[in-house]
């Protein structure tokens, strides 16, 4: 299922353990397993085939825990890692797609990482995982083109360690699309859905999510998950596109296109930007947590929303 300079293997595992550093191992079938690059500096090329972890507990389609890349150099982009989870086993034996530990960085060039874990707001496993926040290492994952979409759990958390989008799609339609506790650069690419980052009582003190680039099409948020004191989620927003509501933590950079004002007029609550943006300033934790509670109360409640919003007769 998968080449080492020419020589076959019949797993794909085996083609990995044989690979030394630098070396392409490319895939030339599809494959059901479970594997680790442990090598450094490997090159998984899916040559237009699929990893598929299946529904096996607890052990990722592909786990790294050193530096290497992985693309697809077919014509089509067909290459993919997947699982096959589903609402049914999300919470039993889901799990991550790639998992990237230890001494991991992983540059992703090309190619579709999905699955279909989770039941919203309830249970489910994340698409990737990018370090374990029990570990004291510090991961990497560098999206630089590619497709990652998971509709109904988180698609990237990062729970110790970076994250940096210069390229390709990111999407959770239901969930986070990326949810940060440590550490998320983006300058590039798309990610459709929620951006947050989270600070809690027994993590890092900060967690940091900066946008210079990209387009974000969704909520961009700085939580607090318990109201520890003295932990903070910083948000930093210097440029690209933000079309969800978090653009007020951009803390009035005039370069990031918004599109706040259409969602008030829209809704028809003009004065609801002065509201959130006052309290900003102060604290922009609490103030992204009032945001996103109100705009629930909002889209729960359009009609009565609009009615009030009337001018009187």
């Amino acid at each position: 299922v998968a080449e080492v300079n020419g020589k076959q293997y019949e797993t794909l595992q085996a083609a990995i353990d044989a690979a030394s550093k630098n070396q392409t191992v490319k895939l030339i079938a599809d494959t059901t397993e479970n594997v680790t690059m442990k090598t450094p500096y490997l090159t998984l090329d899916l040559n237009g085939h699929t990893l598929n972890g299946g529904q096996v507990k607890g052990t990722p389609a592909l786990t790294v825990t050193a530096r290497g890349t992985g693309m697809d150099t077919s014509a089509d982009q067909t290459g993919t890692i997947k699982r096959e989870d589903t609402a049914k086993n999300s919470g039993v034996s889901s799990h991550y797609v790639i998992d990237v530990q230890g001494a991991g960085w992983l540059t992703f060039e090309s190619g579709n990482v999905i699955n279909n874990s989770g039941i919203p707001g309830v249970k489910g496993a994340s698409l990737v995982r990018v370090g374990d926040d029990t570990v004291a290492k510090y991961p990497g994952l560098n999206i630089k083109g590619g497709n990652f979409q998971q509709e109904n759990f988180i698609a990237i958390k990062v729970d110790r360690g970076d994250l940096f989008l210069n390229g390709g799609t990111i999407t959770s339609e239901n969930s986070y699309a990326i949810e940060n506790w440590f550490r998320t650069t983006i300058k590039g690419g798309t990610v459709n859905g929620t951006v947050w980052t989270w600070v809690y009582s027994n993590g890092k003190a900060v967690s940091q999510l900066e946008i210079s680039g990209g387009t974000v099409n969704g909520n961009v948020a700085s939580v607090t998950y318990d109201k520890s004191e003295g932990k903070k989620a910083s948000v930093s927003i210097t440029g690209g596109t933000v079309t969800g509501v978090g653009q007020y933590l951009k803390r009035k950079v005039p370069s990031v296109k918004l599109y706040w004002e259409e969602l008030c007029g829209m809704f028809g609550i003009e004065d609801l930007r002065f509201y959130c943006a006052a309290g900003l300033d102060a604290n922009p934790a609490a103030a992204a947590g009032t945001l996103q509670s109100t705009l629930k109360a909002m889209l729960a409640d359009r009609d009565r929303l609009a009615e009030k919003a009337a001018p009187a007769d």
